[in-house]
Parts: C-alpha cells; sequence; structure tokens
C-alpha cells in the first residue's frame, strides 16, 4: 500500500483578478509605445487622418503586447494578445458612434436654445429660423 504524502510548501491560491502595479505599469508602457509608433507610422507613410493613426494604433498594440509577452509562455501571450485585439476592436466600433454622435452635435446645437424643451411650435411657421419654436 503506498500513502500519499503532501508537500512541504502549499502554495497560496492567485487572485488574477487583482491587478498588480506592474501589470498597470507594463500595460501604460505598451500603450504609449503603440501610440509612439502609431504617430510616426503616421507622419512618414500615407496613413493620414485619424483613421489612419487608429490603424497604426490597432495594428502596433497587438503586434507590441505579443512582443512584450512572449517570454511569459504561449498561454500567457495568446491572452494578452487577444485582450489588445479585443480593446482594439473595441475602439473600432467606437469611432462610428463618437462620429454620429459629433455630427448630430455639430449639425443639430444651432436648433438648441433656452425655451426649446418649453415652447412649442404652434404659432411659428416651419420658414422661421430654427431659433423658434420647440418641442413642448
Amino acid at each position: 500500500m503506498t500513502a500519499a504524502t503532501a508537500p512541504a510548501v502549499v502554495p497560496a491560491p492567485r487572485r488574477p483578478w487583482n491587478r498588480r502595479r506592474q501589470t498597470a505599469t507594463r500595460s501604460v508602457v505598451l500603450v504609449v509605445a503603440s501610440l509612439a509608433v502609431s504617430w510616426w507610422l503616421t507622419g512618414n507613410t500615407e496613413l493620414g487622418g485619424i483613421l489612419g493613426f487608429y490603424l497604426g494604433l490597432a495594428v502596433c498594440l497587438p503586434v507590441l503586447t505579443f512582443a512584450e509577452s512572449v517570454r511569459h509562455g504561449r498561454n500567457v501571450a495568446i491572452d494578452r494578445v487577444a485582450t489588445s485585439a479585443i480593446i482594439a476592436a473595441f475602439g473600432a466600433v467606437l469611432i462610428p458612434w463618437a462620429s454620429i454622435f459629433v455630427t448630430v452635435y455639430q449639425k443639430g446645437s444651432k436648433a438648441f436654445h433656452g425655451g426649446y424643451l418649453t415652447e412649442d411650435m404652434r404659432i411659428t411657421p416651419s420658414s422661421e429660423a430654427l431659433q423658434f419654436g420647440g418641442v413642448a
């Protein structure tokens, strides 16, 4: 009969959901480096404007994350690259929404005035300027 022996030292359980200062510092350094590379690409290549800058950032962030995390092992590298790719995809979804909100604000802000919510359109003809009438 064999007896099972317990190891002399029982490792303490890890809490992966607690972010350490080192993890936060690494993330900030990777984002800053990706921003710098993206800025350089925008200035020295045909990528122009905000979308070119974002495209450079969306490519650089996963690549730099992979280069930094490959020394920690395959699973860690895959996890960090997937996280950075999801963050880049979130930015790709956020850009059209932000564009819509900015456009609506720019074109519609002329119609807002002090009585916009309290006045109505009963005596305001449709040919009047946008500063008259409201939605009440």
